[in-house]
């Protein structure tokens, strides 16, 4: 009796054993397949499945990894077979779905219309048929039975939502804007989802029609629903998006008004028109915000904005004259008026230095702004750009010990941290100190270290400052002289850095630092407005050094002085040159757009 019932645990355990080990072998048969499967080899994949579906019919896996597999090798027919046989099996929605799709994809249509309608009626109360269904139906194309197909559902479980957001991309894939729209509003109602309604409208704004059926709907939605948001917001994305700013900025008010946003609102949109360079706009939507005074939590903002917004405006046309400038000015003195004792009155301060020196050549007067930044405001970290610009007044000025004593406060103090980008320029241009004073070995380590903080905004000036320096040091005399000429062109006196700069040239004649100085040169020409003689200067390099580094730049530079001077072949001309000759040029997006522009206009 003993051995008896020692013996049937043996067996019995050597029976687990034995299938614990088929289970292991089957497990790693599957688990290489499924890596066939990934690598695109898909026969070999299908190969290992077919062998372990056969040992195990009703295992979900193996049957959904041969389905998979045999519709990426497109081996329907042969599909089919399998999922007939396995419908004597197993039957689900889900095998009927598919029955439905393979019958459809080798021309069975009666029967693929029967094997889904057999699916919506077995299971008609289960809100996963009508997926199943409608998927396969989308598999082979067919979007009308799909949609009916979630229409269907709707009615069945009595939820009229249930499948908006199906629905919508249905209707968006067929080009139905009329119901498309209507179920996007739907869904949009359900899930507040904004961002998706405002992708899945965008895909419906296909032509001129659909664009003002979408209007007219959204518009009376939005009167009829005063109260709701989300609509609203929609509605303003929409007006906005196709352009119709005066509408838009309508709209906004009264979701400003809706959600007691005390300007927020308008704020934001003022904001996004201004980054979109719609200035008027902006203008009207900030002024707005102003008109409200400080019952607006906003009114610095939308003052400093409107003050920022007509500056822009001036410069997309042209230089403001002093009439614009000086109004400019007037709005931000009316923002330093509200604020006296605020970040926003140092920020309108550095605002106004920067029009007296740019637009109304008044460094005495920008001088005085910053003086009064620096004195009011001492704990800010925006005193850093004031220092900055305090420093480039006094380089103009050729007060370069005082310059550089002004750059100390910055780099001895916690801006590394609190204003790096300032910081960073700051030690940038104490490099560029050290070379105007012809310190050039001093002037290289500052570039250099510079140059390594790749994050920083000057790292690439100071690079090429770098090389210049480091590659040309044995050049001394060239060099001074060059670095003379820029230091002299940095304080407009442009024709003592002209000869100047043609000296360093010759001082090193043969080298290649010649030919960059002379590319320099008919740069300085061109920013002096002396495009004939820029021309001249150019046309002698391209002839004198047709194999030169600088060639591109060279072609590059003729063309956009001939557009300037309005010879819109020639310029098409040299541009076409640098897209020829020059397939690696870092010119070539560049050219392609003037190309592209001087089309449009011709």
């Amino acid at each position: 009796m003993k051995y008896r019932l020692i013996f049937f645990i043996l067996s019995n355990f050597s029976i687990v054993s034995c299938l614990l080990h088929a289970q292991n072998i089957n497990q790693d048969k599957y688990k290489l397949a499924e890596s066939y499967e990934r690598n695109g080899d898909y026969k070999s994949a299908l190969r290992l499945i077919k062998d372990l579906y056969q040992t195990n019919l009703k295992n979900a896996d193996y049957f959904n990894a041969l389905v998979r597999n045999e519709k990426n090798l497109n081996q329907y027919s042969e599909l089919l077979t399998i999922v007939e046989d396995r419908q004597k099996l197993v039957q689900n929605m889900q095998q009927y779905s598919l029955l439905g799709e393979l019958y459809w994809r080798t021309g069975k249509i009666k029967e693929a219309n029967e094997n889904w309608e057999a699916a919506l009626n077995l299971y008609s109360k289960t809100e996963d048929v009508y997926k199943y269904v409608a998927e396969a139906q989308i598999q082979v194309h067919q979007l009308e039975k799909a949609i009916q197909t979630y229409k269907k559902g709707e009615n069945k479980l009595n939820n009229e939502f249930l499948f908006s957001a199906n629905l919508s991309k249905l209707f968006i894939a067929t080009g139905n804007y009329i119901e498309g729209s209507q179920e996007i509003l739907d869904y949009l109602s359900k899930s507040h989802d904004l961002p998706l309604a405002e992708g899945q409208i965008y895909a419906l704004m296909s032509d001129s029609k659909s664009k003002e059926f979408l209007k007219n709907l959204l518009k009376k939605r939005t009167e009829d629903e005063d109260g709701n948001l989300i609509l609203q917001m929609l509605y303003a994305w929409y007006l906005r998006t196709s352009g119709q700013f005066t509408d838009a900025l309508d709209v906004y008010k009264r979701i400003d008004r809706i959600s007691n946003a005390e300007g927020r609102e308008l704020l934001q949109f003022a904001d996004v028109s201004r980054s979109d360079g719609q200035y008027e706009i902006a203008l009207q939507a900030y002024s707005l915000i102003i008109d409200m005074g400080k019952k607006s939590r906003f009114l610095a903002s939308a003052m400093l904005g409107f003050a920022r917004t007509a500056e822009l405006r001036a410069l997309n046309g042209e230089k403001p004259d002093k009439a614009e400038a000086q109004k400019i000015i007037g709005k931000y003195r009316q923002a330093i008026k509200e604020f006296p004792n605020d970040a926003i009155a140092a920020d309108a301060m550095l605002s106004i230095a920067n029009i007296q020196i740019n637009y109304l050549n008044d460094e005495v007067a920008a001088k005085a702004e910053l003086e009064t930044v620096l004195k009011l405001f001492t704990n800010l970290p925006l005193i850093a750009e004031a220092l900055n610009q305090l420093a480039s007044i006094q380089i103009k000025a050729d007060n370069l010990d005082e310059a550089a004593a002004t750059l100390a406060k910055i780099i001895n103090k916690r801006y590394k941290t609190t204003n790096p980008k300032e910081y960073e320029k700051a030690e940038f241009t104490l490099a560029k100190i050290e070379y105007y004073r012809s310190n050039l070995d001093s002037a290289r380590a500052i570039f250099e270290k510079v140059a390594r903080n790749y994050s920083s905004s000057v790292a690439s000036e100071a690079l090429d400052k770098y090389i210049l320096l480091e590659q040309n040091k044995s050049l001394i005399k060239a060099l001074v002289a060059y670095s003379q000429a820029e230091y002299l062109e940095a304080r407009f006196k442009a024709d003592s850095a002209f000869h100047l700069y043609e000296s360093a040239a010759r001082y090193c004649e043969g080298e290649p630092l010649s030919e960059r100085i002379k590319i320099q040169i008919c740069e300085f020409l061109i920013r002096i407005k002396d495009i004939e003689k820029a021309k001249l200067n150019l046309l002698d390099f391209l002839k004198n050094y047709p194999e030169s580094i600088y060639t591109d730049k060279a072609l590059l530079l003729l063309g956009n002085s001939y557009y300037s001077t309005n010879e819109k072949s020639e310029a098409t001309q040299k541009y076409n040159e640098i897209l020829n000759r020059f397939p690696r040029s870092i010119y070539l997006q560049e050219v392609r757009d003037k190309i592209r522009k001087i089309k449009a206009n011709t």
